[in-house]
């Protein structure tokens, strides 16, 4: 089974400091799908404010201009998340991403995620998320950014786009934005890394993440012996 990235990512931004506030929900949630929701913030840590249900998949914050924390929560749907989620953090600006997968492996949904790229400096345009090795094929090979201000971001090459969001159209510094995209990867093996491209002379502290999506196993068909009798 083929993981599929199912509708349009739900795109939320919070352009005044506060310390949380509803996350709205992709359209169309089926229960079974792996739903994640990335969090970038600019004020405090979003690695504790995930609502009952969701679990870390990865979290890192760094200070660049100011503190940038960038997290991925992952949940198995149920059918009832309603149009929101309430996520909180400790304060400041929040952009959130969330989108939902499908034909994801029900047990072991991250087949393996890379530490955080990280970059504390601004005047960089490149972005780059870090290679990791699958150990199952077929996976879905997802690329994450967060950064402290961005107006604009196009994603690595060969992606096809997930969704992007900012605060505040990243007018200035401390108006977070994140970005995710995806390839897949029919074998075992490195990923390589990839790059995200962003506008020049913004603040960019940044945190990126690859992490790799696992199938669900396909059922096997049970297997007969033919016999040999005949009968008429």
């Amino acid at each position: 089974m083929a993981v599929t990235l199912n509708g349009t990512a739900a795109s939320t931004s919070f352009g005044t400091a506060t310390t949380g506030g509803a996350v709205g929900m992709p359209a169309g949630i089926v229960a079974g799908e792996l739903l994640c929701a990335l969090l970038n913030n600019t004020g405090g840590s979003v690695s504790t404010g995930a609502p009952a249900g969701w679990s870390p998949g990865v979290t890192e914050s760094i200070d660049g201009f100011g503190t940038n924390d960038t997290a991925l929560f992952v949940r198995a749907a149920t059918g009832t998340e309603g149009a929101t989620q309430a996520f909180t953090w400790a304060s400041g600006e929040c952009s959130a991403l969330v989108f939902r997968l499908g034909g994801a492996s029900p047990t072991t949904p991250i087949n393996i995620a890379s530490a955080p790229g990280t970059a504390t400096s601004g005047s960089l345009t490149a972005m780059t998320c870090p290679a990791v090795s699958t150990t199952v094929p077929n996976t879905m090979v997802i690329r994450l950014c967060g950064v402290e201000q961005a107006a604009t971001m196009s994603d690595p090459a060969g992606h096809t786009p997930i969704g992007f969001t900012t605060a505040n159209a990243g007018a200035s510094g401390g108006d977070p934005a994140v970005r995710a995209a995806y390839q897949m990867q029919a074998s075992i093996g490195t990923t390589g890394t990839a790059v995200f491209v962003t506008t020049s002379g913004s603040d960019r502290a940044w945190i990126t993440y690859t992490l790799a999506i696992a199938p669900a196993a396909i059922a096997q068909l049970p297997s007969y012996t033919q016999s040999s009798d005949l009968y008429f």
